[in-house]
């Protein structure tokens, strides 16, 4: 999955950030390790969220709830065109 990328720099950086900042490395790797899974968690419900499909109760933006034809696919008919 695509999330795996950026979860594992997120775990990368903050071990490297520690390390400078003059933990001891056994230490600053553990801690990069263990932030990797909330990072993942977060960017998986980020994903499931901005991808899920909008329904008519209430959860839709502005676009969608003027225009029904937006809700249907990715494009956006003229009627929606956003200015």
């Amino acid at each position: 999955m695509i999330a795996v990328v950026p979860s594992i720099l997120v775990g990368a950086g903050i071990a490297l950030l520690l390390d400078a900042a003059g933990m001891p490395l056994p230490a600053a790797v553990i801690v990069g390790v263990a932030a990797v899974l909330p990072a993942y968690g977060l960017h998986v419900l980020w994903m499931y969220r901005r991808t899920r499909p909008r329904t008519s109760s209430g959860g839709e933006d502005e676009i969608s709830a003027a225009c029904p034809e937006a809700m249907r696919g990715d494009h956006l008919p003229p009627c929606c065109a956003v200015p």
